[in-house]
């Protein structure tokens, strides 16, 4: 048996964390449908002048990755899958 311990991936994301408002941790919050607790929210935003990207990690095997599409539709990924898709749409830019 192994003892490896869970793979956590690491996302530097442009954005900023909400305030800890009540409506905002409505508004934010995941699907009904989702088991468990959210972890982490950051809203995706321009960086200007260099800003500081925000890290996140999500742990593989225990976490799951909701991508909030505007207009469009909520994704809930693997954590691997989320990384993929990211650096598939970077496509060699500085997000």
């Amino acid at each position: 048996m192994s003892d490896a311990s869970p793979r956590e991936i690491t996302f530097l994301i442009p954005g900023q964390r909400p305030a800890s408002r009540s409506g905002d941790i409505a508004a934010a919050s995941t699907s009904p449908d989702l088991p468990g607790s959210r972890k982490d929210f950051i809203q995706l935003a321009t960086r200007r002048d260099g800003g500081p990207m925000l890290r996140t990690s999500a742990t593989v095997g225990e976490d799951v990755v909701v991508l909030h599409i505007e207009g469009g539709p909520e994704l809930v990924l693997h954590p691997e899958a989320a990384r993929d898709l990211l650096l598939a749409q970077a496509d060699g830019q500085a997000l």
